[in-house]
C-alpha cells in the first residue's frame, strides 16, 4: 500500500504547515517520514517544485520518498481552500493508499490494521453540527463524518468522484469562506458519497499513531515532538 503526504507551500505562506516555527516543522516532517518508512516501502510526497526544493534542503528523510511535483497553477481554485491540494493528491491515486500529514507519527502496528476488506480508512468517525453551508451538497445528511486527519482507501473511485465536486465548489469567489466550507468538501460531501455507496469504513486504532493536531503546535507539542524517538 502507498502512503502519501501533501506539501502545499502556497508560494511561501504555508511553508511550516501550521507549526509556527519552520525548524520544528522540518524536524517533525523528518521524524514522520522515518517512522512511516519502517512500515511502508512506497511513500510519495505531492508538492510543487518550490516545495520539493524546501524539503530536499531541510528534511533529510525526504530522500526516502518519491517526490511528485504538481503544478497547482493548473487548477482553478480559491487558495483559502488550503485543503484543496490534498483533494488533488487523493484524486491522483490509482491503487490502495493512506494519506497522512507531517504532524502524524506512526507507531508500531499501524500498517497491519489496514484491512483488505475495508473500503475506507479514517482517523475518526466524528460528530458534527449541521450548518447551512452544507445545503449546497445534494444528498443524504450523514449522522457522523469521516475525519480527514488520516484518510485512505482500498476503493479509490469515491475520491475521484468527490474531486469532481471540489472542482466546482472550490473555484475562486469573493464570498466569505469559513472552516465549515473546507471540511464541507473534504468530509461532508465525501461522507455523503461513501454512505450512498454503502461502503465499509474502518476507524483506525488511536494507539497506533500520534497526531499533533491544531494550531500553536510549538507551544502545545514542541517538547513531545523533540522527545519522540525514531
Amino acid at each position: 500500500m502507498r502512503l502519501c503526504y501533501t506539501y502545499w507551500v502556497n508560494e511561501i505562506q504555508n511553508i511550516s504547515c501550521g507549526f509556527g516555527i519552520p525548524q520544528l516543522f522540518f524536524e517533525a516532517a523528518n521524524k514522520s517520514i522515518i517512522a512511516a518508512k519502517s512500515q511502508f516501502k512506497d511513500i510519495c510526497i505531492y508538492t510543487n517544485s518550490f516545495g520539493a526544493d524546501v524539503l530536499k534542503n531541510n528534511v533529510t528523510a525526504s530522500e526516502l520518498c518519491d517526490i511528485i511535483e504538481i503544478d497547482y497553477s493548473k487548477y482553478d481554485f480559491d487558495c483559502r481552500y488550503w485543503n484543496f491540494p490534498k483533494l488533488i493528491t487523493y484524486s491522483m491515486q490509482e491503487k490502495p493508499f493512506i494519506h497522512i500529514d507531517f504532524d502524524v507519527f506512526l507507531k508500531s502496528g499501524f500498517a497491519k490494521q489496514l484491512n483488505n476488506d475495508s473500503d475506507i480508512f479514517t482517523e475518526l468517525i466524528r460528530d458534527y453540527d449541521y450548518v447551512k453551508n452544507f445545503d449546497k451538497f445534494n444528498g443524504i445528511k450523514p449522522d457522523k463524518l469521516i475525519c480527514s486527519g488520516l484518510l485512505g482507501a482500498n476503493n479509490i473511485e469515491v475520491f475521484k468522484e468527490n474531486f469532481e465536486v471540489a472542482l466546482i465548489e472550490c473555484k475562486p469567489t469573493k464570498k466569505k469562506i469559513v472552516f465549515e466550507d473546507l471540511f464541507g468538501i473534504e468530509e461532508y460531501s465525501f461522507t455523503q458519497k461513501v454512505e450512498q455507496k454503502k461502503m465499509k469504513v474502518q476507524e483506525l486504532d488511536k494507539t497506533t499513531f500520534l497526531h499533533f493536531q491544531g494550531k500553536n503546535k510549538n507551544l502545545r507539542y514542541g517538547k513531545l515532538i523533540k522527545d519522540f524517538k525514531i
